[in-house]
């Protein structure tokens, strides 16, 4: 019983860390965009204003 409980921690934590791998993929890919947009000083749905323009 406790090794078939050790086990599952095992498959867990295998399954965790290739879900965090994917993750921090997608976020550097993520990051790169924003700053590229952050850069740009406009977005993708054209806000080009300042950050605390409401209008």
């Amino acid at each position: 019983r406790l090794r078939d409980a050790g086990q599952f921690v095992v498959a867990e934590l295998v399954a965790l860390e290739r879900e965090q791998a994917q993750v921090d993929a997608r976020a550097v890919t993520l990051e790169r965009e924003l700053r590229d947009i952050m850069g740009s000083g406009t977005g993708t749905r054209g806000h080009g204003g300042t950050q605390g323009d409401m209008g």
